[in-house]
């Protein structure tokens, strides 16, 4: 008898993931704030939950005379407040998400565009990490300097990128349904089973 060794068919995982990319991504760039609603309310419920059970296990450690019930209480104590939060005040959320964000950027980027200059390799590779560097520091401070109007832009870019990778998957979903036979693709080996 005769098996097929050689990697499994990537297809549908491709396809999959290359819609969900393309739908994420578009609600990202098309409906930016509106997005952003939704994924504070979801960090809000999943911080109310997770502070919930984390209270529960620290009671429950509390009873069972263990003293590392702290490494539980304080985590579900902020994982509590900043559930309550994004309800309460979600601005807020959104100014320490943004902040975060923009720093991050700003540190990638003046990272990236080091890299740029400092790496070797073609000049056009270079050139494209360097301005690719300089964006996203450039991003970074406009979400620190406005950011709410910085948030929603780098949503929306944020969108536009994982749309385009969800095209890209797709492409190779559909790619991957017109190869050859596994038989004849040299990648594959066929072994004869003892």
């Amino acid at each position: 008898m005769f098996q097929v060794e050689g990697p499994g068919n990537p297809r549908p995982l491709l396809l999959a993931l290359g819609s969900l990319a393309l739908l994420t991504g578009g609600l990202f760039l098309l409906f930016p704030r509106e997005s952003l609603r939704v994924m504070l309310s979801l960090a809000g419920v999943l911080g109310l939950v997770l502070g919930v059970i984390l209270l529960v296990s620290a009671a429950r450690m509390i009873q069972d005379g263990t003293p590392a019930f702290l490494i539980a209480l304080i985590p579900g104590i902020c994982a509590l407040v900043f559930g309550v939060v994004a309800f309460a005040n979600p601005g807020l959320i959104v100014a320490f998400i943004a902040v975060i964000l923009g720093f991050a950027c700003i540190i990638a980027g003046l990272g990236a565009a080091g890299a740029g200059i400092f790496q070797e390799g073609p000049a056009l590779r270079r050139l494209g990490t360097l301005a690719a560097g300089f964006l996203l520091a450039a991003i970074g401070l406009l979400v620190l300097l406005d950011p709410r109007g910085g948030t929603v832009l780098a949503l929306q870019l944020a969108g536009l990128l994982i749309a385009a990778a969800g095209v890209i998957l797709l492409a190779l979903g559909i790619r991957a349904r017109y190869t050859r036979n596994p038989l004849e693709n040299p990648e594959y080996r066929v072994i004869e089973e003892k």
